[in-house]
């Protein structure tokens, strides 16, 4: 927990150096939404992008006016990801388009040279850091500054760091490397690079999904800090999948739908409804708790686990039962199911799956499949899948040996059933040999849930299932966890931070605070306040309550 306030009081500390840096400069007055005198920061026309035949962006309209956030949403796949990364300059557009920041025409492709100077920062969910580098190769690259007979100073290149890291208040030695760095300090490394060099009269600030991993003081703190930046002048394109923070901070919304804008709209003339019907193309049905069902015979015991931010951890999950695991970030939630998979090493504890026990400290991978687990991690770009291999690459990992013969595999096989899997899973494009990093986040979570889920296992345990999966992609999966469950009578264990899924799938909750469970709620207790309550009280009250 304190780790992560770290994180959100330097995202509001980065933030506010804007404000400092700004102050005073009177073009960018506290003139919300005006765009008589100054014109449009960011103005995108006609943006189109696609592959072969396949098209992502379709002639896209989007304009940021000063002083206003302009939230950008829809499913996974509708467009979001390609508009911003032709921003970035990662993709080329097609032909046609064009693209202004503050009235003067970029040229296309986007140059990094070209957006760093007329004033946009982006400020990623994907923190794009290189791990085997140090802090100043990975804060510094692309901005070296050589002598003139093309050596660099790696002297003054790490003062440089080290003037770029004090803006957001942390202080780790230049040298380090990232992979050796915490998470809360490999963040803080991100947002000092995309703040360094960001002009003082002025810019667009691009958050995209900013808030998919920070705990709910983090959010209010980051939007405290949003509101300020946008009073003064800043414009801001906000792209996320939670709703509520969109209807709390967009003055502007547009809605993304196969590739093509479907609303475009002042977000005061927008209702909730109006809102997912744009996003998901009908209204969807009203979120109910889900249904007390009879439990069968304990399927799964946890007893006495102890292991880094968890203590004492007891429990037990039945056939049939979906049991929820909620705890703001950081506070043992998360851990405890990577320990009861072996990929985290308990200090002590024993599982018990039917029949069979095992001590927890000599738990491994291999032997929580051997028994019948699956473990979907939350951090899909490093644990739970190859972005470079293809779709049927990754989703065929599991059974290699089922789809073998003679030690040989079979093309066509394992073609066949990828294509089943992905379609089964509504994975857009269904095209199993893509790379799956090209794959947006809300449909590689997708087809990493049917990777797993078609191993058809006794056990199966989900990290922040839904993050970064849009609203329809949400409902989705929660449901085919519970259906799994039900038809099975396999028990599942769902960790998060997202407290709202819970009351949708979950039989039973779980509550944990500093590494301990500290409540227990049933069904029809189940609500997004009554996990909060747990989660934020001293423990104290908690115990005596």
């Amino acid at each position: 927990m304190v780790r992560h306030c770290r994180l959100s009081e330097c995202l509001r500390e980065a933030l506010g150096t804007i404000l400092n840096e700004l102050d005073g400069h009177e073009e960018y007055g506290s003139r919300k939404g005006s765009t008589d005198d100054h014109g449009f920061l960011l103005e995108a026309r006609g943006l189109s992008k696609t592959f072969g035949e396949r098209t992502v962006l379709s002639s896209l309209d989007f304009t940021v006016a000063p002083g206003t956030v302009h939230a950008l949403v829809g499913q996974n796949g509708s467009g979001k990801s390609t508009f911003i990364k032709i921003l970035s300059g990662y993709y080329t557009p097609d032909p046609g388009g064009r693209l202004k920041v503050k009235g003067q025409e970029i040229p296309l492709p986007v140059s990094h040279k070209e957006i760093t100077r007329a004033g946009i920062s982006f400020v990623h969910q994907d923190l794009g850091l290189v791990p085997a580098l140090s802090v100043v190769e990975n804060v510094m690259v692309r901005r070296f500054h050589p002598n003139r007979i093309g050596y660099i100073s790696w002297r003054a290149e790490k003062a440089r760091t080290a003037s770029c890291l004090e803006r957001v208040g942390i202080r780790v030695d230049p040298e380090m490397l990232v992979q050796d760095l915490d998470p809360v300090e490999q963040a803080l490394v991100a947002i000092a690079r995309g703040l360094d060099g960001l002009p003082k009269s002025g810019g667009v600030l691009i958050l995209d999904e900013p808030t998919a991993y920070l705990p709910r003081d983090g959010v209010d703190r980051l939007f405290d800090a949003v509101d300020q930046v946008r009073n003064i002048g800043f414009g801001i394109v906000l792209v996320s999948h939670r709703l509520e923070e969109v209807r709390r901070m967009a003055d502007d919304i547009t809605v993304l739908r196969d590739s093509r804008v479907v609303l475009e709209s002042s977000a005061g003339n927008l209702s909730d409804d109006d809102l997912v019907t744009a996003i998901v193309g009908r209204a969807l049905l009203a979120r109910k708790p889900a249904p007390v069902l009879a439990k069968g015979a304990t399927l799964g015991r946890v007893s006495g686990l102890y292991g880094p931010q968890v203590i004492d951890c007891s429990f037990e999950v039945r056939e049939g039962e979906v049991v929820g695991l909620a705890g703001l970030i950081g506070m043992g939630q998360n851990e405890v199911v990577h320990l009861l998979f072996g990929a985290a090493r308990a200090m002590h504890g024993t599982l018990q799956v039917g029949d069979s026990q095992i001590s927890l400290s000599e738990m491994t991978p291999r032997k929580a499949m051997a028994r019948g687990i699956s473990f979907l991690p939350g951090d899909r770009r490093s644990q739970s899948a190859v972005a470079v291999g293809t779709v049927s690459e990754n989703l065929s990992l599991p059974i290699l040996g089922k789809i073998a013969r003679w030690g040989f595999l079979r093309p066509r096989v394992v073609q066949k059933h990828v294509l089943a899997l992905v379609e089964e899973y509504d994975v857009r494009p269904a095209e199993p040999n893509l790379p799956f990093g090209l794959l947006s986040g809300g449909n590689q979570q997708k087809a990493l849930v049917g990777k797993w889920m078609q191993l058809t296992p006794r056990l199966l345990m989900f990290e922040e299932p839904t993050a970064g999966v849009d609203v329809g992609g949400k409902s989705e999966i929660l449901r085919r966890i519970r259906s799994s469950v039900q038809s099975t009578s396999a028990a599942a264990i769902i960790a998060s931070s997202d407290f709202a899924e819970f009351a949708e799938v979950c039989d039973r909750v779980l509550v944990f605070r500093d590494g301990r469970i500290v409540g227990e709620l049933n069904s029809a207790e189940i609500s997004e306040d009554s996990i909060a309550e747990l989660a934020l009280r001293p423990v104290e009250l908690v115990q005596s309550a």
